[in-house]
């Protein structure tokens, strides 16, 4: 049976449950995006505190200089990882607005 040998009550019902999909669709993907997205900034927080210690730790035995350096290069590292975390969330913010804004209009 096709759409046009359906009684109008179906083509509308048909209309809605179309519409109702299409508008529900974006939102039903939202929850692994979202989990991906926590996932990547705990890695760069990470990544950003591994790269400053391990860099701290190979100038102290370099230069000699124990623990001096790992403290200065840990810190610096949590603050870059901190950085990336504030970028990363702006722009995710930035990136939402303008969904939002696009599916009200």
């Amino acid at each position: 049976m096709k759409l046009q040998d359906k009684p109008s009550s179906f083509k509308s019902l048909e209309e809605d449950i179309q519409r109702f999909r299409q508008k529900t669709a974006p939102e039903a993907a939202s929850g692994p995006q979202n989990a991906g997205l926590a996932m990547r900034m705990g890695l760069e927080l990470v990544a950003g505190v591994a790269v400053g210690a391990g860099a701290g730790i190979m100038l102290d035995r370099w230069l000699g200089t124990t623990p001096l350096l790992l403290v200065i290069c840990f810190f610096l590292g949590a603050a870059g990882g901190s950085l990336n975390l504030y970028r990363l969330a702006k722009s995710q913010s930035s990136n939402d607005e303008n969904t939002t804004k696009d599916s009200n209009d």
